[in-house]
């Protein structure tokens, strides 16, 4: 946080006002060097006014500090730090502020140091430097190598506040809405952010259009949130330019109106506001402007937006506008997996998990999974439990698996619902109930879900916990195999190869088998499958199921008769 030149420079006039120092020199010789420093004159600066610190005048120290610390090519940290040390122990409440400000940043030869710039904040406060009051209150407000302490943070923004500082009646406000340091007070806050836009503070305006739109301390009314979002938004602030896009998208206090919704929306993205950038990805993609969306979608990840990482990493990696780019999309998904995002760290634990695109490691991908699960990602908590069941990259241990599932299930997971059932079929990590199990099989079945339609198709057949009935078996085993389940379409091509339950078909059921293959090549029974059911055809049969099976897409009938 650096205090503006000016305003430093400014703070020199209180520092001479507050009585004379040792051999303190005539305040038109340090106007002078502060005029030459105004101009870019550096050097006859600080030669004026180096003798004049050297002869002990703590006015010019902190002056020749302040010049030292911030003057382009003469910026000497070092000698800073001992002139305006000099000049604050002399109680030269600017200088006070500087070496706060100096040592809360450091850098070229200075350490930064966080209780020694609280220190000389809390000395420059005290003496009614309001720049180092509000440098306080966001120490603590955001627990800057200190704890958080939002009731010292709310006592030091009050102070400037009171002082006429800004920036800290936004802080302020801030702090009373949120009901940080003290309870709740939406109408104080209302009032602090007035007094801060009455004093030009786009941000307060801003702020007050929030608590219009979300009826903080005052009345909601959408209409008048937009009347001071746009104030804001028409002097360039990206916060409230992104707020109009999305009333003119939505029509929320406005009319609704697409073409200056993507402007207004346009505007923020530009100044690489991080919802407007995923705003206006968004809009160009609904556009049809692809290539627009995946420039925008790219600026908004360069940006550091994690959630357009995933998603240029999901566009990469499924080539969904241009040619795939694995290496870049594995990069992205894990820059937004790093940061926390968990689908990104489900769908890199997926990849990890099946050596796609980055050498396989189960154990690596199932600590991906854990960090999704723990979040509450169902994706995250059922590919864990699955993990479990299977002793794939964990040890086994159905107690878990169950325990993860039935997270992801209470979510309305239907992949979970079915582990569970399963679970409960072979008595894994649950008492074996094959009745309660195939009364699940057959709900979820019915919902439309193929690995259900195909195991409950294998109870009516087998009769586990339900009567059997073969001939009410095939349509099930029909319907998961129609949604492409490469384990269906392998049973599928069995039972026409051998005309159990369904018209003997040798062409159709190879053709169904080279689709399972196709869709499971790691299935270790299919090859062989293939090879047999190929056998007895002639090449012109072969060449007719080969490009049935190419051209078919889940949903497509699959020729099958009773």
């Amino acid at each position: 946080m650096r205090q503006p030149l000016h305003a430093a420079l400014l703070a020199l006039a209180l520092a001479l006002s507050c009585g004379p120092s040792p051999a303190q020199t005539p305040v038109p010789v340090l106007q002078q060097a502060e005029q030459l420093f105004m101009r870019g004159e550096h050097a006859a600066a600080l030669a004026l006014l180096q003798p004049l610190a050297e002869g002990g005048d703590k006015p010019a120290q902190y002056l020749l500090g302040l010049l030292l610390a911030t003057a382009g090519p003469s910026r000497d940290l070092v000698a800073a730090r001992r002139w305006l040390t000099s000049a604050a122990e002399a109680d030269i409440a600017p200088a006070q502020l500087q070496l706060g400000l100096l040592f809360s940043h450091g850098g070229q030869g200075v350490e930064k140091d966080a209780s020694l710039s609280r220190i000389w904040f809390r000395r420059a406060a005290r003496r009614g430097q309001t720049e180092a009051a509000y440098a306080l209150g966001m120490v603590y407000s955001k627990g800057q190598d200190v704890g958080r302490d939002d009731a010292e943070a709310l006592k030091w923004f009050r102070q400037a506040a009171e002082a006429g500082h800004v920036e800290a009646m936004n802080a302020l406000a801030t702090q009373l809405s949120a009901g940080r340091g003290e309870a709740v007070d939406h109408a104080a806050a209302l009032d602090w952010w007035r007094k801060a836009a009455d004093l030009g503070s786009l941000h307060a305006l801003h702020n007050i259009g929030r608590a219009y739109a979300q009826g903080l301390g005052v009345d909601k009314d959408l209409n008048e949130a937009v009347v001071w979002f746009r104030r804001s938004a028409e002097q360039g602030l990206p916060a409230s330019q992104r707020e109009l896009g999305i009333a003119y998208a939505t029509g929320q206090g406005v009319l609704q109106d697409m073409a200056a919704a993507e402007r207004w929306t346009r505007l923020a993205a530009e100044q690489n506001e991080p919802d407007a950038l995923v705003m206006l990805a968004s809009h160009t993609l609904k556009a049809g402007r692809l290539q627009e969306s995946v420039d925008w979608t790219r600026r908004a990840a360069e940006q550091g937006v994690v959630i357009a990482q995933h998603e240029l990493g999901l566009m990469l990696l499924e080539a969904r506008f241009g040619p795939p780019d694995p290496q870049a999309a594995v990069t992205w998904m894990k820059r937004a997996a790093e940061q926390g995002l968990a689908p990104a760290q489900n769908r890199l634990g997926l990849l990890l998990q099946d050596g796609v695109h980055v050498p396989r490691d189960r154990r690596a991908a199932v600590g991906w999974f854990r960090k999704a699960a723990e979040q509450g990602d169902m994706h995250g908590q059922v590919n864990l439990a699955q993990a479990y069941f299977l002793g794939d990259g964990v040890t086994t241990d159905a107690g878990e698996g169950v325990r993860w599932a039935q997270r992801a299930a209470d979510q309305g997971l239907v992949n979970a619902k079915y582990l569970l059932a399963v679970a409960q079929q072979e008595g894994q990590g649950l008492p074996r109930d094959p009745v309660a199990a195939a009364k699940q099989l057959h709900a979820l079945a019915e919902q439309g879900y193929a690995p259900a339609q195909l195991m409950w198709a294998y109870a009516l057949y087998e009769g586990r916990g339900t009567p059997v009935d073969k001939k009410a078996s095939t349509p099930w085993l029909i319907k998961g195999a129609q949604q492409g389940n490469a384990r269906g379409l392998m049973v599928l091509a069995r039972l026409l190869a051998a005309g159990e339950g369904v018209r003997k078909d040798a062409q159709l059921a190879y053709t169904w088998a080279l689709l399972s293959r196709r869709r499971d090549p790691a299935n270790p029974h299919i090859d062989k499958l293939v090879a047999d059911l190929a056998r007895p055809l002639n090449a012109s049969q072969r060449e007719q199921a080969e490009k049935r099976a190419s051209q078919w897409q889940p949903g497509m009938d699959l020729g099958v008769k009773p």
